[in-house]
Formats: structure tokens, sequence, C-alpha cells
């Protein structure tokens, strides 16, 4: 039977051994003798003081005395082990009370934890370094985060005033041409109402872009708005030799929108439409149902090179560009205007080439017919 509680205790993936009241050890497995690199011969009869080291059997003497008492202990620490050096160790001792009254020894159970704690030692102090770069990141991010704030507020600005620059210098002319002309010369107020005008739209039309809590709802006729998105790209369409093309699906029900910002949304896109096309092209501008739902679909399909896939959502993004010549606000602020609306954006690659941006909105229920090209 002893031979095979030793088979048994070999198998065991823990340091095991058996120290007698005398204080020597008796027995050990194959773990315990690995662990201390010696034999199960040279351990025999061996006292713990004369294996373990003066230092470390002084570090467990009450423990094991406690134990040869009749106590089980546990002991949790660094030991300074005779040739291992300082090691982590949970030893627990539990006496042999085999025999009448006496305790006979004790059950020596060892557990060396230092491969652990060095790990969590390496995991802590490396804790300790991300939550000290942690906070040199948040001491830095700040003063970025500011920066940005003003670089957004500062391209915001630019925009604005690139919008505003061609009737403010125009205004101007206007006024610096009737101070020099003589006084017969007649000054027409009605240039410079047309103008102030003209300025004070695109600056409401912008800054109600940014702030969309409220709209101006009105019933809007689909295909005239279209229409007049059309007149608008016209001019910049005809100067870089590109094909305007209008298609109307007919019997359309009436939207209700805000209709100078959808129009601002949909004039946005053709642009950003037109910015593909420097030597040419066709922009073509639809509208007309949804087959099978309330919506109603404009969209705008040019013959450009195209947006490429990883692009298509960060160009709605206020401020992503990837023109010199551009501030990056044209598609945000129209994405801005359709959300408020309740309705989505969709970009896609143009049959054929190119890229065509669908605008779904709600509508009524409406007659459809065929499409005309016009």
């Amino acid at each position: 039977m002893q031979v095979d509680l030793a088979f048994l205790a070999d198998a065991l993936p823990v340091c095991i051994a058996y120290v007698d009241a005398g204080q020597r050890y008796r027995f050990s497995n194959k773990s315990f003798e690995q662990w201390l690199g010696c034999s199960r011969q040279s351990l025999f009869g061996r006292h713990v003081a004369e294996v373990l080291g003066a230092p470390a059997y002084e570090l467990m003497q009450k423990q094991i005395e406690a134990a040869l008492a009749g106590e089980t202990v546990r002991f949790e620490g660094i030991v300074p082990l005779q040739g291992l050096g300082e090691r982590q160790l949970r030893v627990d001792l539990v006496p042999d009370h085999r025999g009448y009254g006496a305790v006979q020894g004790f059950f020596s159970v060892v557990t060396d934890m230092s491969e652990a704690s060095r790990s969590e030692v390496d995991l802590s102090q490396r804790l300790r370094g991300m939550q000290a770069l942690n906070r040199q990141l948040r001491e830095v991010q700040g003063p970025l985060i500011e920066a940005e704030r003003l670089g957004a507020a500062s391209d915001l600005a630019i925009s604005i005033a690139q919008a505003i620059n061609n009737p403010l210098t125009a205004l101007i002319g206007t006024l610096e041409m009737a101070l020099e002309a003589p006084r017969r010369a007649r000054l027409k107020p009605e240039r410079i109402l047309h103008l102030a005008h003209r300025i004070k739209n695109v600056v409401g039309e912008m800054l109600h872009s940014f702030r969309q809590d409220h709209f101006n709802l009105e019933a809007t006729d689909p295909a005239e708005l279209l229409s007049d998105v059309r007149d608008a790209l016209a001019s910049r369409a005809a100067a870089q030799a590109v094909t305007l093309r209008l298609k109307v699906q007919t019997a359309l029900h009436h939207l209700l929108v805000d209709r100078k910002l959808l129009r601002r949304a949909l004039v946005n896109i053709g642009e950003n439409g037109l910015d593909e096309m420097r030597d040419g092209g066709t922009l073509t501008l639809e509208v007309g149902d949804v087959p099978g739902l309330e919506l109603l679909e404009f969209r705008v399909s040019d013959t450009g090179p195209g947006i490429p896939h990883e692009l298509r959502k960060r160009v709605l993004e206020s401020f992503f560009t990837t023109k010199e010549d551009s501030r990056g606000l044209g598609l945000s602020i129209a994405h801005g205007v359709v959300r408020g609306h309740e309705g989505r954006i969709r970009i896609e690659d143009r049959p054929g080439g190119g890229t065509l941006v669908a605008v779904e909105l709600p509508r009524l229920p409406a007659h459809t017919g065929v499409t005309e090209d016009r």
C-alpha cells in the first residue's frame, strides 16, 4: 500500500514531502525533488534547516513547530531558499495524527508562485506605465481638442466668408462707383438692396444648416425644386463643358419640406459632382417614387472618377475633404438637412462609371406616371 501511495504522490503536479517529529525528511515526491534539484535519497534523513537553509528555516520555524503541535498551518510569503534564492511560496503543513496521541510529523505541500508573482508584478508595472501614459495623453489631449475645435470654427468661418465673398464684393463695387460718380448720377438702391439680400440669404442658409432644430416647412413640388437646382448649377456646368440632364417622373405628389434648405442640399450634392468633372462630363438630376414605399428619391449622378468605397461614409462628415480647394462642408450640410427631414443619403457607383448620390425623403401617396427627360 505504501508503494501505491508513493506512486500516487509522484503523479501529482505539486511538491509534497513528509517531515517527522525530529524535523527530518522521510519522504518526498518527484515534483518536490525536481523543485529543489536533488534526489530523494539525498533528502532522506536530513533536517529541514539543512535542506532549506538557515534563513528559510528561521522564517518558517514557528509554523513548523505549530504543525508538530497538531495545528494545520498555511504560510504565504517570500522565502530565501538555499540554492534557489528568494521564492514566493504558499506552504501548507498538515499534522500527522495517525499515531496514538502524539503527532508523528507533518505533510508539507509547497506551491511555488514565483513565476505567477513575477507575471503579476510585470502586469502591474505595465498597468502603472499605461496609466501614466494615459495621464500624459489626457494632458496633451485637452489642448489638441481645443485646437481642433478652434480649427473647425476657423474652417466654418472661412467657408461662410467664401460663400458671401462674391455678392459682398459686388456690393462694395456698386457703392464705390456711386461715391466716385458725379452728383447728378443716379444711385440705384434696388441694385444695392438686391446684393444685400443675397448676402443675407447665403448667411441665413449656412447658419440654418448648422442649426437644424426647426424647419420652415411648406408644400413643395419636387419637379419644380429640381428644376431650380438645375438652374443654380447651369452656369458652372457650362463653364466646365458639363452637360446637365433633368429626368422627372410625372404626377409626383408634393413634399412637405423646407424648400430653401433642401434646394441648398441638392445644389451642394450637384456641385460635388461638378468638382469631379473639371474637364467635362454629364451631370444627371432625377426625381421619382421609390417602388413599394411611401418615399420620393432624388438622384444626382456624375460621370467622374467615382468615390472610393472606404471614403463613402467619411465624405458626409463635416470638414472631411480630399480636395485642396474645398472645406468639406457641402455634403455634410446636405446630410444634415436630409436627416432633419427624416430622410437618408445613399452613395453608390453609377452604372458605367462615376458616382450616384440618392436622397430618400418621406412623401404622401401619389399617382405615378412616365419619366420625362427635360
